[in-house]
């Protein structure tokens, strides 16, 4: 998947995914920042939102970014874009044990959680990724009405448990 593509033309979701990085460069732009602080992007896909955040000077120079999602192909195609002060690993958000090199002083995590198994501990993951008093920034599609029950009937047939244990203490209806 190219990530980018989800962003281009005039398609009421390539305009909404545009919208949502413009408000993310804003908290992002106004987050007080040290020398040496650090974004990571959850999720990061093939570093498309890292590059863009980049390339709108978002980001201060001093800061280091980093990237982390579960796909070592995208991960492999996130390094390939040479992004400076840039560094890319894989990550199981499914994992609450999971652990980043070094904590965030600005997590991203965009339209992420909802294709996560265990979202409880992808919120660990992301709380305990976050420096204290670090900023954690999540967005997720508000899929409601027949689009979003459309999505929870028919993700089952083209994904391997995709809701993992999300329906283990409630009725799936």
């Amino acid at each position: 998947m190219n990530h980018g593509a989800t962003y281009a033309g005039l398609s009421p979701a390539a305009l909404l995914h545009r919208r949502r990085l413009e408000s993310v460069a804003a908290v992002v732009s106004t987050a007080t920042s040290a020398p040496g602080d650090l974004l990571i992007d959850f999720g990061c896909s093939d570093g498309y939102v890292l590059n863009n955040l980049l390339k709108a000077q978002c980001i201060p120079d001093s800061w280091s970014v980093a990237g982390y999602d579960h796909s070592g192909e995208l991960i492999a195609r996130a390094r390939d874009r040479g992004l400076e002060r840039a560094e890319f690993g894989e990550i199981d958000l499914n994992d609450e044990h999971t652990q980043v090199a070094r904590p965030a002083d600005v997590a991203t995590c965009l339209e992420v959680l909802e294709h996560v198994g265990d979202w409880r501990a992808a919120l660990k993951v992301l709380r305990q990724s976050a420096t204290p008093g670090g900023r954690i920034v999540i967005s997720m599609p508000n899929e409601v009405g027949l689009v979003g029950l459309g999505k929870l009937l028919v993700r089952p047939l083209v994904r391997r448990r995709p809701y993992r244990n999300f329906f283990s203490s409630r009725s799936r209806a």
